[in-house]
């Protein structure tokens, strides 16, 4: 029997939200003189104030599941997924072939499909914390919780990166460690005042102001294409096919960087001084330029 007068506690350690609001266009053009186009474009915008659990199951991009139960307002930004825009469009276009050709003419002419795969994204977003390991307000021992300050009117990032030379995508002029309001905040005691470990106004136990996932990755722009050419050899049988195919992925041979990994997503290192490898681009997200042949019989 439940004691009537024993209270029950619900926890919240583990609440979690989200939000997602879209707009969504699908164009398909049927197929005549033997072309067909389709595309599909999607504008919209995911937030939660988290993406991932603390199963060892995160997103890449972010470098921890970060959940700060006494305030949500402090993760509510973008998914760790989010990719605010996406177009797709695709081709496939059976090239007719003139009756009047026939005999080896006729044979090279007839038969070609050309098709194609065109697409273009935003990149997803990364919280660049500052891996400095504090115990911000004494709420943590220690862990990923050290959100850095942003430089007022900085630019986050350097979208031309990989493309002129450096691959250094993220700018580290703009992350400087939390700074203390004034003087009388810095020398309070403890637990409200600062760690004295760097002058003032640097207060390393003190959250900055960089919202969560407010730096966009590199975005994406692929084109794959594919040419077929189709033998039928009806004297075996009607339906009997020679097919040759060409294919081409990334025919454009476009870097597409991935983002930073999330070991080069720490900011500042324990000296206060920007890591070496901070927001460099290590990884893309197709590969180069590669090219296929293949015959494939048909019957």
């Amino acid at each position: 029997m439940i004691n009537p007068h024993v209270a029950q506690i619900q926890s919240t350690l583990f609440e979690a939200s989200s939000w997602y609001n879209a707009l969504q266009v699908l164009v398909t053009k049927r197929v005549s003189h033997g072309l067909q186009l389709g595309g599909n474009f999607t504008w919209g915008k995911s937030i939660d104030t988290t993406s991932s659990s603390f199963a060892g199951d995160n997103y890449s991009n972010n470098p921890s599941a970060i959940v700060p139960w006494y305030n949500l307002g402090i993760v509510k930004g973008l998914s760790d997924f989010n990719v605010t825009r996406n177009v797709v469009i695709n081709a496939l276009w059976q090239i007719p072939t003139p009756a009047s050709f026939s005999g080896p003419v006729g044979w090279i002419a007839r038969g070609w499909e050309l098709g194609g795969v065109f697409e273009a994204s935003d990149g997803t977003p990364l919280w660049p914390l500052s891996g400095f390991d504090a115990d911000t307000l004494g709420q943590f021992n220690g862990g990923p919780y050290d959100i850095p300050s942003v430089v007022a009117g900085c630019s986050l990032t350097n979208p031309s990166s990989g493309r002129q030379g450096s691959l250094q995508y993220i700018n580290p002029a703009c992350f400087t460690l939390a700074q203390a309001p004034n003087s009388a905040f810095y020398n309070a005691a403890p637990p409200m005042g600062c760690d004295k470990s760097f002058a003032f106004p640097t207060c390393i136990n003190l959250m900055g102001n960089l919202g969560r996932n407010t730096v966009i990755g590199p975005g994406l722009l692929n084109w794959d294409f594919s040419a077929v050419k189709d033998n039928y050899i009806k004297k075996i049988n009607e339906s009997f096919d020679i097919q040759f195919r060409a294919e081409f992925f990334n025919i454009t041979n476009r870097v597409n960087y991935a983002p930073p990994i999330a070991n080069n997503l720490g900011s500042l290192d324990s000296t206060g001084a920007t890591p070496p490898d901070f927001g460099v681009l290590t990884k893309v997200q197709v590969p180069m330029r590669e090219i296929q042949f293949a015959l494939k019989a048909i019957w």
